[in-house]
């Protein structure tokens, strides 16, 4: 079944208003979904926007990009929040469509009428923008800076600057796609280095159109346009150094200029480059063995090990993510540990290697998928189930695994796959560990099996901002994938297959953004 990469962005117009004393701080949360079996269509979130401050209209940069398939109807659900009442009965309005509706539509843009939860009109319209992706590694390093912009807070003040970056589109309309951090009361700002996707950027074309535009920041979202200038990315590459000036539609005195002090592109190298570079991805499994799994003698526990030969929910799981993770690992030795569990009338131990519970000295290790079952299912002999549930000393123990050093030569990447039926009752210490984490060649994947209330776990997916510590530390890249097991029906042909692909989505961006953060590529001549 042949598929076309296609990006997708999202805009609104008219939001109700949904704070007292100011407009709302929306965000967008994206689902994707397909029919099932019994017809139904099911649903799976894959990103959220960020937030954007007290507007009703907001042009969200977050780009979406998923495989489109011609044959294939996927369903597309997005809701829009305030970014302080998060409940469906709190939600701004949602939008359904397809993406064949949208890829067929003129311009490949679609306005939908939003809808409350009964499916009545709601206040405003949200605006869907979809262009295929164009093949491109590259990424632009730009540094950038104000001179003598124009004052916008009057002569107590001075404006507090922000720039963004918007891409022409193909139907003629322009695209925000960056937005820099806010300078505080400087009219000659120097922003922080800016990392871009040259795809992202410019969809791989070096002589596309961009508008750079300067604005004034203000605290009740009406921001102030203090100049533009329509460019290209080649244009930025040629003009480092000097100044270019800022206009408004208006003629106005003391505009100001900007001036690119840096400006580069490097190639970035692609996940099946590092692999035949000798990258070796390595995965630790971690099991929930809390007592709210149930007991594992009877049928309705999550941890039954049918005499049949059916796999539990934690047993199919492993079965499908490790047989992907098994492949790039030459020596195919795991570690397998147990969370929440007593072990010969011990404490209860938050982090203890299973495969040691029945071979006592024994390794922390299995050898291949089969290793890790033959391990857990030993373990259900001996270990009693206990809690509560606590992830900071598996954390931890994987972080230290990790934690060694990566060289050209020696590129190794860590994969912790959590599998648990409960609620975290360490969510803060969990947080933290996680924003150290983020520094580490470490992606954790967790995978939450039951019919438990996994709503906690969206603050471990970075998709809706970075993860802050409980010292405001934000962790430097997002490392979570969260995936629920009930939106799978493993009965079902090919599910076991879409189970692993969802989870292991994730996985290639966190990568690469590692490795970018270790060393640069090669610069674009």
């Amino acid at each position: 079944m042949s598929a076309s990469k296609i990006e997708f962005y999202v805009s609104c117009k008219g939001l109700k208003k949904a704070d007292v004393l100011s407009k709302s701080d929306p965000f967008a949360v994206v689902k994707l979904g397909h029919t099932n079996e019994d017809g139904k269509v099911k649903y799976t979130e894959i990103g959220r926007t960020e937030t954007i401050g007290n507007t009703s209209d907001p042009e969200f940069t977050k780009q979406f990009i998923l495989e489109f398939f011609f044959n294939e109807i996927q369903y597309v659900k997005v809701k829009i929040y305030d970014s302080d009442q998060v409940s469906d009965d709190d939600g701004l309005g949602k939008a359904d469509f397809t993406l064949g509706a949208l890829m067929s539509a003129p311009g490949r843009s679609i306005t939908e009428a939003l809808k409350d939860r009964s499916g009545r009109l709601a206040k405003g319209v949200m605006i869907i923008r979809a262009e295929e992706v164009a093949s491109c590694a590259d990424r632009c390093k730009l540094s950038l800076r104000g001179i003598k912009l124009k004052n916008k807070d009057g002569m107590f003040g001075k404006s507090d600057p922000f720039f963004t970056v918007s891409r022409l589109r193909e139907d003629e309309k322009w695209q925000q796609v960056h937005k820099s951090e806010v300078i505080m009361n400087d009219l000659s700002p120097v922003w922080q280095p800016q990392d871009m996707s040259v795809q992202a950027l410019c969809n791989g074309d070096y002589l596309r159109p961009l508008q750079l535009e300067v604005w004034d920041w203000d605290r009740d979202g009406g921001h102030d346009c203090m100049g533009r200038l329509t460019t290209s990315l080649q244009g930025l590459l040629e003009g480092q150094g000097r100044e270019m000036d800022l206009e408004l539609a208006r003629i106005t005195r003391g505009r100001g200029s900007s001036t690119v002090d840096h400006a580069e592109v490097h190639r970035q190298p692609t996940l099946l480059e590092y692999l035949a570079g000798g990258l070796q991805i390595s995965m630790t499994c971690a099991i929930d063995f809390t007592g709210s799994n149930g007991s594992p003698s009877h049928p309705q526990s999550l941890h039954y090990l049918d005499p049949s030969g059916r796999l539990n929910q934690y047993q199919q799981a492993i079965w499908s993510i490790g047989h992907i993770l098994q492949d790039y690992d030459s020596d195919k030795m795991f570690p397998v540990y147990g969370f929440g569990g007593r072990i010969n009338g011990q404490p209860v131990s938050h982090c203890f290697p299973i495969c040691r519970v029945s071979h006592a000295g024994g390794s922390e290790e299995a050898y291949g998928v089969q290793g890790i079952l033959e391990a857990y299912s030993a373990a259900m002999t001996s270990v009693q189930l206990a809690g509560p549930t606590l992830f900071t000393e598996v954390l931890q123990t994987a972080m230290a695994r990790a934690n060694r050093p990566t060289t050209q030569a020696d590129q190794r990447y860590n994969v912790l796959l959590i599998l648990t039926d409960g609620i975290i009752n360490d969510m803060q210490q969990t947080i933290d560990s996680l924003v150290a984490a983020s520094n580490l060649p470490l992606s954790v994947v967790i995978v939450g099996v039951g019919q438990a209330d996994f709503s906690d776990m969206s603050r471990l997916d970075g998709d809706g901002g970075m993860l802050e510590d409980s010292v405001r530390t934000k962790a430097t890249r997002d490392i979570v994938q969260f995936v629920p097991f009930s939106k799978y029906n493993l009965a079902e042909g090919g599910m076991g297959a879409r189970l692993a692909a969802d989870t292991m989505a994730e996985i290639p961006d966190q990568l690469l953004k590692f490795f970018r953060s270790k060393w640069n590529g090669h610069q674009r001549q």
